[in-house]
């Protein structure tokens, strides 16, 4: 259950169907990565902004130590 939620949330968020959440204006959010660059046509900002919520991130760690393992993945 929680998996659909959060999958959902990230495809609404990046796809830029969800307008009352932004990753982008988390107050906590991991650093930069340079090695990231926007070169590849299925990176896009938006999916930068998801990947550096550190709650986000903490949350699916935990769902994959779960039977949620390979959704998770």
């Amino acid at each position: 259950m929680q998996v659909s939620f959060i999958e959902n949330v990230i495809e609404q968020y990046v796809n830029g169907q969800e307008k009352t959440l932004s990753f982008a204006k988390l107050s906590r959010r991991l650093p930069n990565l340079p090695d990231i660059t926007l070169n590849d046509s299925e990176i896009t900002n938006e999916l930068i902004d998801v990947w550096q919520s550190p709650e986000l991130v903490e949350i699916l760690v935990q769902l994959s130590e779960t039977n949620q393992y390979k959704r998770v993945r």
